[in-house]
């Protein structure tokens, strides 16, 4: 087995640094992130001895030279990769950094990124907290800053914001995951110190001759192309995002075409396909077919901005024109982009990216015949499969459209990557040619918006069980081994595998809640999402702008179209902004409010006057046969103030939650004269724990196990207040706020509920 061993090694070198890379850099950062710096340094330490053991047993034994060759390059690369995994461990562990004061810190520039939007992202590098990203940098742009420029600065340290909300983007993970733990955000430059390196100056010359290529030519499209394409051409042929409209985002993702978007190997490889055929005709040296080829894939990688996936398409391509195989290319490809940055790593576009081309590469050469469309269909019935075990970390929407819109804006990107080029010089000499690749734009656009609207109706394979899409993952590599007499083994461990994944997953949808309620995260506002078997509601919004983003995002995630019923307990911006967002969005199907004068109504964003339902005492919404919504309060509308906010019981089973809107003491105590409160097992906390609310009296009467705040962090008006929760906690009430929390979720089961802040449960 060692010899055997030993061989494979010898056959591919690469092979064995690109495990190790993967296995080290993985082991350290998980370990980092759950239990800190200590382990993580014990597990590399475990790791770097084990390959010096076997670089001096190669050398003892005088193996094959290919053999030692890996070996020493393994060790050498997992020290460099750990070293620059501690120091930034460590620094992003600093302790004693003062966050949020305003006083003045160290930098050396280390990367200045331009984007076609006209910002300017400025990265850099401190000896007390490591790598950060300077934000809110207009101060900064026309001082001439260059690469590895000593700079002081006064502002604010911050740690980067979390994805408190389910479906929320998470940049704190986000930015850890490139070694960078803290942000900056300026307020005055205090110096500035060039570095006199010709080299360094020279190289950050060459950056912005490259943006200013970048921004004529994307000048250029958008005055050939029509307004609504202009946006696309810069994220899909010169790599950059920065123009697209966040509708259109959500469009590609909801149609599962976002890799468009992001100028990919596939637009690359695309890019060059004529180039062979030129050089096969007007070039008869291989050599020099080779440096042409090269020279021209490193200007084009230079234009689209050499993203990581551009970067591996590069080496392969070349690899492959070169007549090497595809595999050595990827391996050498990896390490490349490793050592540049070892924290790539953890960038789910570059794990994607490598994933589906070493798939293609060991099963498509293999097996896929060049024969048109079903070679096409395969390949890409391929790159789903080797996706398979990302699914659940992205909002990837499963259904016969979107896979059918795969196939076609594939076909339509290769295209239109095909032509760009051409027709884009001829289009200097009239703008009629380039009316090909405006027609390919329009065609994907609008194909991509048609698609969108059907994803939310379909399966969202996040909701999928995740060991059951690692095993089927898994079980197709085994199936396409080559007939080995281990496979046989291998069969019977997978199918067992599979079963038991496939016995999990119908567990746990058995056993899944019946009722879920969501009290969202929206800072100093009020919302709560419920999900029943039958139907979805939604209890306030918040202000305008977190309709708009959180909440949107929150019901994608959840794959609800449409809103059943939103219900706004009274016309505060607080409460009904975010219904209004979405009503105007078209996400929300009918609107239910103790208040309906057009006045204050209009007054929360609508765009038009909607027609309104309005509750009273006694009126009920069944969202399905065990759930049920109850109005207690108000029994008659006044002013539309708070005191005459919705007042609602939810009951599911044997659970009941209480909301409450923004009642004062006052509106509390005549509940209780009136016994219309019952006792509720979680209480929604009133006027995000106001001290004029929420009195022992009504706290003792709904007698809550849990109480929930829905507040903002560092509010001005002093919510919670120390007297609601010393109340709250005399009663023996457990207590969990938004700002704390994120999220506050509660799973209702037929005997039991269960509820957990979404930071808590997601170990944020």
């Amino acid at each position: 087995m060692i010899n055997e061993f030993f061989k494979r090694i010898s056959y591919r070198p690469l092979l064995l640094p690109v495990i190790f890379l993967i296995i080290s850099g993985m082991g350290e950062y998980y370990l980092f992130i759950k239990w800190g710096t200590r382990l993580s340094i014990i597990y590399s330490s475990v790791l770097i001895v084990l390959l010096l053991f076997f670089c001096i047993y190669t050398l003892v034994k005088r193996l094959d030279s290919k053999i030692t060759f890996a070996a020493i390059l393994t060790l050498s690369l997992v020290i460099y990769s750990t070293c620059i995994y501690q120091n930034r461990f460590f620094l992003g562990e600093s302790s004693g950094i003062k966050l949020s004061d305003d006083i003045v810190y160290d930098f050396t520039i280390t990367d200045i990124e331009y984007k076609l939007d006209g910002k300017i992202r400025y990265y850099a590098f401190s000896d007390k907290f490591g790598k950060v990203i300077i934000y809110n940098t207009d101060e900064l742009v026309d001082l001439g800053i260059k690469t590895l420029c000593k700079i002081s600065l006064k502002g604010k340290l911050l740690v980067p914001s979390e994805g408190t909300n389910p479906g929320e983007f998470n940049n704190k993970e986000y930015l850890n995951k490139q070694g960078i733990f803290y942000i900056f955000k300026p307020q005055s430059v205090v110096s500035i110190k060039d570095n006199n390196n010709p080299l360094y100056n020279s190289s950050s010359t060459i950056n912005y001759l490259n943006f200013n290529l970048r921004s004529k030519i994307y000048s250029f499209l958008n005055k050939c192309l029509e307004p609504e394409n202009s946006e696309l051409s810069g994220a899909i042929f010169l790599g950059d995002k920065s123009e697209l409209s966040d509708d259109v985002k959500r469009d590609f993702r909801l149609s599962n075409s976002s890799h468009i978007l992001a100028c990919s190997g596939t637009h690359f490889t695309a890019f060059l396909l004529f180039v062979p055929v030129f050089l096969d005709k007007y070039c008869k040296r291989k050599k020099t077919k080779v440096v042409i080829y090269s020279i021209i894939a490193t200007i084009i990688g230079i234009l689209t901005g050499f993203g990581k996936s551009v970067t591996r398409a590069y080496f392969m391509s070349i690899t492959r024109f070169s007549g090497r195989e595809s595999i050595s290319g990827i391996l050498f490809a990896f390490i490349i982009i490793v050592l540049v940055n070892p924290f790539v790593l953890f960038d789910g576009g570059f794990q994607m990216s490598f994933m589906v081309s070493t798939f293609i590469v060991l099963f498509a050469d293999r097996n896929i015949e060049n024969n048109g469309i079903a070679s096409f269909i395969k390949l890409t019935f391929l790159a789903l499969i080797s996706i398979l075990p990302f699914m659940l970390t992205t909002d990837y929407y499963l259904n016969p459209v979107n896979i059918l819109v795969q196939l076609i804006n594939n076909t339509i990107l290769l295209v239109a990557c095909i032509l760009i080029i051409p027709c884009a010089l001829l289009s200097v000499i009239s703008v009629a040619f380039i009316w090909p690749i405006d027609m390919l734009l329009t065609l994907m656009r609008k194909i991509v918006v048609f698609s969108s609207s059907f994803s939310l109706i379909t399966i969202n394979l996040r909701m999928i069980y995740y060991p059951l899409l690692v095993s089927l993952f898994l079980g197709f590599i085994v199936y396409k081994l080559p007939k080995v007499y281990i496979k046989k083994f291998l069969i019977k461990f997978t199918i067992l595998i599979i079963s038991s994944s496939l016995g999990a997953a119908l567990a746990e949808y058995i056993t899944a809640p019946t009722c879920k309620v969501i009290f969202a995260d929206v800072g100093q506002g009020d919302s709560a999402l419920i999900i029943s078997e039958k139907y979805n509601a939604i209890i306030d919004g918040g202000v305008y702008e977190e309709g708009e983003k959180t909440l949107f995002d929150l019901l994608d995630y959840y794959q609800i179209d449409r809103i059943d019923f939103a219900i706004i307990t009274h016309p505060d911006g607080d409460h009904g902004g975010g219904i209004a967002a979405l009503y105007n969005l078209g996400r929300v199907k009918s609107i239910y409010s103790s208040y309906i004068k057009e006045d204050k109504i209009m007054a929360l964003g609508f765009e038009i006057m909607p027609d309104i339902v309005q509750l009273v005492e006694g009126y009920s919404i069944k969202l399905s046969n065990s759930t049920v919504l109850k109005v207690i309060s108000p029994s008659y509308i006044t002013d539309g103030e708070n005191d005459d906010s919705l007042v609602i019981s939810l009951n599911c089973f044997n659970t009941s939650i209480l909301f409450t809107g923004d009642i004062s003491s006052s509106r509390e105590n005549k509940l209780i004269e009136s016994s219309l409160i019952d006792k509720a097992d979680v209480l929604k906390v009133s006027h995000h724990g106001s001290r004029f609310s929420t009195s022992s009296e009504f706290i003792a009467t709904v007698n809550p196990k849990e109480a929930v705040i829905s507040v903002g962090k560092y509010n001005n008006y002093g919510h919670p207040s120390e007297e609601v929760i010393e109340r709250l906690n005399e009663s023996e009430v457990d207590i969990y706020t938004t700002c704390d929390c994120g999220a506050v979720i509660v799973d209702i089961y037929y005997h039991k509920y269960e509820l957990y802040g979404y930071l808590e449960e997601n170990n944020v």
